[in-house]
């Protein structure tokens, strides 16, 4: 669904993924997703912005230490 046609914040981008933060006039608030291309990979909908931001940060982590692979032992 995202992205929508209001204006998207970008909150970080690497390696051609990026993640953009939406504000809507309606509850939930806030739209954020994590896109590569016109792919959708991850998407969520929040009622505060500092969630959306944290869950942002959370979903780059992740990707990042898939994109790195396997951490060895």
């Amino acid at each position: 669904m995202c992205p929508s046609s209001r204006p998207a914040q970008r909150l970080w981008s690497s390696g051609g993924t990026e993640c953009l933060l939406i504000e809507r006039d309606e509850a939930p608030r806030f739209e954020i997703c994590v896109m590569r291309g016109e792919d959708v990979l991850r998407q969520d909908w929040l009622y505060a912005k500092a969630s959306a931001e944290m869950l942002a940060e959370t979903w780059q982590s992740t990707l990042t230490r898939q994109s790195n692979g396997p951490n060895p032992q």
